[in-house]
């Protein structure tokens, strides 16, 4: 008697992409709910590739994740997206069913969960966040919704004025403060960076007093832009939280339902031994 099996695809889009964890995140996850019929991976499209494959991904995925350059760009390809997504502009996870590609964000889940304690005390408090391009938005979004004072620094004028638009009618007339990137200086209760992390810039006028946080992350050793204020007393964040619990967001999608919080825990467990190997 044959057995016909009903492999799922899923994958994460971009460029670049080899030192993207989320493969092993989410093989983890399969592994761990012993779904050997499902299969990850990650490949790379260019910013020019991405009309030409979608399709492909589409007719032959269940569902995927998507990082820079694509999480913006990627909206005119889907069929649906969630309040969120559609609201900020701004996907990084697909779902396919039925035929129908939906585009969904969950950056901010994770963005929040590696906010870790600081979610309850940055209300009326001075942030000041570095970058203006898709990650920005979210960032940007969930320290509104949570009471911050948002400062943005930039280089581009363009992309800052677009994105102080994009705040103003999405937050009920929020005024967020804007700065070209070279002139940052002033005094925050703590600073979170979207810019890549190959991007350079001096930070010399800037005062923190509680934490940094980089939503870029290296695995084995401390990200360029972290190790700038290694020796400082001050908490230093990077993204491998957001990008792990952005994943869990991703498997709900997908799944249909929650993961148990045990299980989350245990897989976690695994996730963060890749960052604790010498």
């Amino acid at each position: 008697m044959n057995f016909m099996i009903n492999y799922e695809q899923y994958s994460v889009i971009g460029d670049p992409i080899q030192c993207s964890v989320s493969p092993f995140i989410h093989r983890t996850i399969f592994n761990y709910f012993n779904e050997e019929y499902k299969m990850y991976s990650k490949l790379k499209i260019t910013s020019d590739g991405l009309v030409y494959n979608f399709s492909l991904l589409k007719s032959n995925f269940q569902g995927f994740n998507i990082t820079s350059p694509h999480k913006i760009n990627i909206i005119k390809y889907l069929d649906e997206l969630d309040d969120f997504s559609k609201q900020v502009g701004c996907v990084n996870t697909v779902k396919v069913s039925n035929g129908k590609a939906v585009g969904y964000n969950t950056d901010v889940y994770g963005f929040l969960k590696g906010l870790g304690d600081y979610k309850d005390k940055i209300s009326g408090n001075d942030i000041l966040v570095l970058g203006s391009g898709a990650t920005s938005r979210i960032v940007i979004s969930s320290l509104i919704d949570l009471g911050a004072n948002v400062y943005v620094c930039a280089r581009n004028l363009e992309k800052l004025n677009a994105l102080k638009k994009l705040m103003y009618e999405i937050h009920d007339g929020y005024e967020i403060n804007t700065e070209i990137l070279d002139k940052v200086q002033g005094t925050y209760f703590g600073v979170v960076n979207t810019i890549n992390l190959t991007s350079n810039f001096d930070l010399c006028g800037v005062d923190i007093s509680n934490f940094v946080y980089d939503v870029n992350y290296n695995v084995g050793y401390i990200t360029n832009f972290l190790s700038k204020f290694s020796n400082e007393n001050l908490t230093l964040i990077d993204g491998r939280d957001m990008v792990f619990y952005q994943a869990i967001k991703s498997q709900e999608i997908w799944r249909g339902c929650k993961i148990d919080q045990e299980d989350v825990s245990n897989i976690y467990k695994e996730f963060i031994k890749i960052f604790l190997e010498e």
